[in-house]
This record gives C-alpha cells, structure tokens and sequence, in this order.
C-alpha cells in the first residue's frame, strides 16, 4: 500500500507537469497559425489594394488623353 501511495505521488505530478507542457504546446502552435494566417490576409489585402491602384493609375492616364 505505501509503495503505491509513492508510486501515485510521483507520477501524477508528472502527469500533471506533461499536460501543462503539452497545453502550452498547442497554444503555442495554435498562435503560430493564426499569424501565418493573418499574414497570408494582410498580403491578399496588400495585392487587392496595389491592383486597385494599377486600375485607378490607369483610368486617370486614359482621361488625361
């Protein structure tokens, strides 16, 4: 009985310490991805905003002429 009281002393704080490592993993990989993906977000915005600018540089040459 007391060998399993120490067993259970010592493994459940290491269980414990395991999950909070593996949380602050994913949390960790979770922000990762969600920059990755306002970065791809800002750069479509960026290409959307440049063409729209192209277009307008275009139009105002076309009524220049």
């Amino acid at each position: 009985m007391e060998t399993i009281v120490i067993i259970v002393s010592i493994v459940f704080p290491l269980f414990v310490l395991m999950l909070i490592i593996w949380g602050a993993f994913r949390l960790k990989q979770s922000r990762e991805i969600e920059q990755q993906k306002n970065d791809r977000q800002t750069l479509v915005m960026k290409r959307i905003i440049d063409k729209k600018n192209e277009i307008i540089g275009r139009m105002s040459e076309l009524i220049e002429e």
